[in-house]
């Protein structure tokens, strides 16, 4: 006899008996990933949908997979509603480490005892094509903020004898940009040229990452590094591209500017606005465009003085999205006064809640809690599979949060994995995933932590037992009621969360979170998380790390005052801002920073802020240098 490949339990002969009914189908039936490199890890996957065909509840229990073959995203187990399909997410690749052909399979358990064998098969194979570059940095030395630096380029020579082409370049933080390439094909022998500029818009020094993605070839970074000094009189700061325009929809930019006596008169010097925007003497862009395309154009900025500095600046206009793009900002409700930041609204309230991201309106985390964090942080060590200290093992940085966070995650993943900084010990895997929601992940036994440990930490060769560090961003999926009760419910799913994730992964130690970026633009689109809701997701991570800063044991970190339930807490990085009103740090969000739904950020424009922040974040915070960067 042999097992029936869908439907049944076993087979007689050549005919399939169906012990057990399906109530279930599966597509597609097979997967063919076709040519893949040996080394390249797969961008992409293919989704497999389960359709609950029956008239009850199903459960999706687990899911066993032949080797090379990997379960790349999914919710394992998973409950499938009667008369409904699973989310798209139950994802598998292709990820061989040896030449050669390769067939398998994909089988799929349910809880009434049926499963579903998908076929699985791939051609792995090398190739002679090789690529160096001409520097494995960039140094831009000092530049005046807001004024880009003279481009410096890095050739890429094909030292191989097959072709091979760039995919991509992805560059963080973005003050350094990456100005198109004349060609992305490098045949045998050939050379391109991949030109950068650097724009600082704060003072200091900036460190960054350009990783370079190939078709056949694993991608290279170089390093970057410059350093934002003041101008010696007035100087326009902000990047000369100002936020993208959308066609039909209101706009607003305030252009930035640096020294001099105020107040400072505007004025457009040369070159044409979008049609339907104007330059006001304040200095405020506005109005509504009637047109697409890039307008370039040279303002100026004059002080009381008659001092003045110039800048060419360019506004990108795209077509309308489904996106409610006229919410370019939200105000307080019931009131004319627009939300701020918490970073921004600092000892200020909002419906009596105090705002900063620690404890009095603060910003800065408490010196005791950023002592005990580099503490911790100085103890991170590798580790071997059972968690023991090993010099020769590994630990792990990992990822829970929506599929806003995964999205934004993935884009950080592509840029830091080829950053020469990284500690070369460290593995960071992506555990968020779509419906990830924080009553989803506070659920008892949820298929989301459980495919992260069962499968998504294995496939880089990593166990729970290395999970040391922790960054999280939650958000109630499709929330209701009023603050601060709703922002109740969000801050106990996430204590719960955290809990279980101090029983789940042993040896972790810190844990940082963060709170979705703007909502506006999804009201009256989608329910997901539309403001207020975004906004107020930021104080219920105030509220949680404040309750560990106040002792409250049901979060205790620190082995000297009882059991450790929960790891240390601290803020990542904070990225809400309202909208197109710039925050203290001149942060927005535009329309084209989303997707139709106004919801989940764009490739590249949004996710690429929120791959900038935790990029930032993780190589300079006392907390996370020790054991992110290499030493």
């Amino acid at each position: 006899m042999r097992k029936c490949s869908i439907g049944c339990s076993v087979a007689v002969g050549l005919f399939c008996v169906n012990v057990l009914q399906a109530s279930w189908t599966v597509s597609p039936t097979g997967i063919d990933f076709g040519s893949q490199t040996v080394g390249v890890p797969p961008v992409i996957g293919t989704v497999v949908t389960v359709n609950n065909t029956g008239n009850t509840n199903l459960t999706l229990s687990t899911v066993t997979i032949s080797a090379p073959f990997i379960l790349r995203t999914g919710t394992v187990p998973n409950m499938i509603a009667a008369h409904a399909y699973s989310p798209p997410t139950l994802t598998f690749a292709f990820a061989p480490t040896a030449p050669g052909t390769y067939n398998g399979n994909a089988v799929i358990f349910f809880d009434d005892g049926t499963f579903a064998t998908i076929p699985l098969s791939g051609t792995a194979v090398t190739t002679t094509a090789a690529v160096s570059v001409s520097s494995a940095s960039l140094s831009f030395g000092q530049q005046v903020l807001g004024s880009p630096s003279p481009s410096q380029s890095v050739t890429l020579t094909n030292t191989g004898t097959a072709t091979v082409k760039v995919l991509g370049f992805a560059s963080v933080p973005s003050v350094f940009a990456q100005a198109p390439a004349a060609q992305t094909t490098i045949t045998p022998g050939s050379q391109i040229r991949v030109p950068m500029t650097f724009t600082p818009t704060a003072l200091g020094a900036v460190s960054g990452n350009l990783n370079i993605q190939f078709d056949v070839l694993r991608s290279i970074g170089i390093t970057l590094s410059g350093t934002g000094v003041a101008p010696a009189a007035i100087a326009i700061t902000s990047p000369p591209t100002l936020p993208a325009a959308t066609v039909n929809a209101t706009y607003q930019a305030f252009p930035a500017a640096t020294g001099g006596v105020p107040p400072l008169t505007w004025s457009l010097v040369s070159g044409a606005l979008p049609n339907g925007l104007s330059l006001s003497s304040s200095g405020v862009i506005s109005g509504v465009p009637r047109s697409t395309g890039t307008s370039t154009f040279t303002m100026r900025a004059t002080d009381s003085l008659s001092a003045s500095a110039t800048q060419k600046a360019t506004i990108k206009g795209y077509t309308s999205i489904p996106a409610n793009c006229g919410d370019i900002s939200f105000n307080v409700a019931g009131t004319s006064t627009p939300l701020v930041p918490l970073n921004d609204l600092g000892t200020g309230t909002y419906l009596g809640s105090t705002g900063g991201l620690y404890p009095g309106g603060s910003n800065v985390r408490p010196d005791a809690q950023t002592t005990s964090g580099v503490s911790l942080a100085q103890s991170i060590g590798p580790l071997d599979a059972n968690g023991n200290s090993s010099p020769t093992g590994q630990y792990v940085m990992i990822a829970l949060g929506t599929s806003d966070a995964n999205d934004e995650f993935n884009r950080f993943l592509l840029e830091v994995n080829t950053y020469s900084g990284k500690n070369p010990q460290l593995v960071i895997v992506n555990g968020a995933a779509g419906l990830e929601s924080s009553s989803a992940l506070s659920t008892p036994g949820n298929g989301y932590i459980a495919a992260l440990v069962n499968y998504f930490l294995p496939n880089n060769g990593v166990t729970a037992n290395q999970v040391v560090a922790l960054w999280m961003e939650l958000a109630v999926n499709s929330p209701t009621g009023t603050f601060p009760s709703d922002n109740s419910k969000l801050e106990s799913q996430i204590e719960t969360i955290l809990r279980a994730v101090q029983t789940t992964f042993p040896n972790i130690k810190l844990a940082y979170l963060s709170s979705r970026v703007y909502g506006g633009y999804s009201n009256g689109i989608s329910p997901q998380s539309p403001e207020p809701y975004a906004y107020e997701d930021g104080f219920a991570m105030q509220f949680v790390i404040s309750d560990q800063l106040n002792g409250n044991p049901v979060l205790n970190y620190d082995p000297s005052k009882g059991a450790v339930v929960a790891p240390w807490l601290s803020w990542g990085p904070y990225y809400w801002a309202n909208g197109l009103i710039p925050r203290s740090d001149g942060l927005v969000w535009t329309c084209q920073d989303f997707i139709a739904t106004g919801t989940h950020p764009s490739d590249p424009a949004g996710r690429q802020k929120v791959a900038d922040a935790l990029f930032t974040f993780f190589t300079t915070d006392p907390t996370a240098t020790p054991w992110f960067l290499a030493h």
